[in-house]
Parts: C-alpha cells; sequence; structure tokens
C-alpha cells in the first residue's frame, strides 16, 4: 500500500522503503501532468476532457474510472476537475508497472541457498608384506679345503624384502634343534648375518650368529616399502664331527608390526 491509504497496483512495499517512493510518485505526479480541460456535454452534464498536446499528435485520452479516482490520494482526488487528474492517473499506474518489474529482480537477486557438508573416510590395518628371493640355502658339496677351513659361507645367499605401513621387527627360527642327517647335528652349526644399506633398517645382526630354535631378532627398522636385507650364511663342519651324508634343517622368519 503506498502513502495515504492509496492502492496502487496490489503489491506490498517494504516498510523502510515506502515513504521515500511515495514521495517521488507524487513529485512526479505533479511535473508530468498534462492539463484538462472541463467541457459540457449534450445532455448538460460536466466532462474532463484532455487538452491537445502539440509535441504528441494522436494521444489517447487517459480513461479516469470511479475505482482509480478512490484508490488516488485525497489531495489528487480533491484536483478531480483540474488540469491534473489525467496525467496523475496515467503516472501512477507507469510508476506501479516500474515497482512490479523491480520487485521481479529483487527477488532474482535474493534467491535462497542451502550448504550441506560431507566427509570422505577410510579404515587402514596394519599391511605387512615378507618376501626371500629364494627358499633354499644350498651349501652344495663340501670339499677337503671346507673341511680343513671348519665352515662354508654363503654370501648374499639370500634376499629379504620387506613392507610395512608400521615400524617392524624381523625375527628367525630353526624349525627344530637339530639337522637332519647321519647324526643330530646341531642347528647352531648353520649360522646367519643381515647385511643391509637400507636407511630405514634401524638395527641389524650383522655378525655371524648360531640359528636357534628360539626366535631371534635379525633386523628393525621403521614402515616402508620394499625394504632390503641381505642374508650372508656359513656352515660349520669338522673332521671329527660329520660323518659323509646329506644334512638339511628348516628355519623360518617371522615379521611382526606391534
Amino acid at each position: 500500500m503506498l502513502g495515504d491509504g492509496c492502492a496502487m497496483g496490489r503489491w506490498t512495499l517494504a516498510a523502510g522503503w515506502r515513504g521515500a517512493r511515495v514521495r517521488s510518485v507524487e513529485t512526479e505526479v505533479e511535473a508530468e501532468a498534462r492539463p484538462l480541460q472541463k467541457g459540457t456535454t449534450a445532455s448538460g452534464h460536466n466532462e474532463v476532457t484532455e487538452q491537445a498536446n502539440p509535441g504528441r499528435p494522436g494521444d489517447a485520452k487517459p480513461q479516469v474510472s470511479r475505482g482509480e479516482m478512490a484508490g488516488l490520494p485525497k489531495r489528487l482526488q480533491e484536483k478531480g476537475n483540474s488540469n491534473f487528474l489525467g496525467g496523475a492517473v496515467m503516472k501512477v499506474r507507469m510508476v506501479t508497472v516500474g515497482m512490479l518489474a523491480l520487485g521481479l529482480l529483487v527477488g532474482v537477486t535474493g534467491m535462497a541457498q542451502v550448504t550441506q557438508g560431507s566427509t570422505a573416510q577410510f579404515t587402514v590395518p596394519t599391511l605387512i608384506r615378507l618376501s626371500l628371493s629364494t627358499s633354499t640355502v644350498n651349501f652344495g658339496a663340501l670339499t677337503e679345503d671346507d673341511y680343513d677351513l671348519g665352515f662354508k659361507d654363503l654370501y648374499t645367499a639370500q634376499g629379504i624384502q620387506i613392507w610395512s605401513n608400521k615400524n617392524w621387527t624381523l625375527t628367525v627360527a630353526a624349525d627344530t634343534a637339530t639337522w637332519t642327517g647321519p647324526w643330530a647335528k646341531p642347528s647352531t652349526d648353520l649360522m646367519w648375518r643381515a647385511v643391509t644399506t637400507d636407511g630405514r633398517v634401524a638395527s641389524s645382526v650383522n655378525t655371524f650368529t648360531g640359528l636357534t630354535s628360539g626366535a631371534t631378532q635379525v633386523a628393525a627398522g621403521t614402515r616402508g616399502g620394499n625394504i632390503q636385507l641381505s642374508m650372508d650364511f656359513r656352515v660349520l663342519v669338522s673332521w671329527e664331527n660329520d660323518p659323509a651324508g646329506d644334512y638339511s634343517v628348516g628355519f623360518t622368519y617371522t615379521l611382526t608390526a606391534p
């Protein structure tokens, strides 16, 4: 609703904006109005007609209905027979259409918005992997020189690769306390050591150590993939203790990531 109760159009304006717009509308009405003149019909009734506008030939005469008269501000209704009436109605109609267009634009720019957050997640268990380049350490046939020396060495006889997403420990243990063969040769006659240059290996046993049936730590390190170790082996022999025959002993590596 506009000031003085004027029902100009069917739209309601915000209270803070209403007063300023009403003042500008009324100013424009008085400034832009084209004069009308009063005449008399054949029946003797008064008629309000628009004076000619030399700059706009053929302009249509504005029709002022009772409803439009009732909807105008009081001071314009009081000027119903003055030169301001026709121009005022026309101007009010134009301003009403302009306000409607403005309302549509405000509705577009003020569209609603809503947001909703999301979360991505997954679970990582402890992952470890142990790989050996070979599962057989074969000293072959021993010679007199090996017996004279008292041992035979195999260097880089076995490669070990470790993958772990946590800190890890590698141990080794004999499957049995003795070898199988002509006699009960102790498992400790097989000796091993770990060699590595991988910076992720924090510690390793780099001196020959006898294989026992109890787990012995070979190396330990930090998490990573394809961590490299190399194993050297030595078998102890003697002319007195080791008769001719075939000998074998099993052993097992265990990788743990506490």
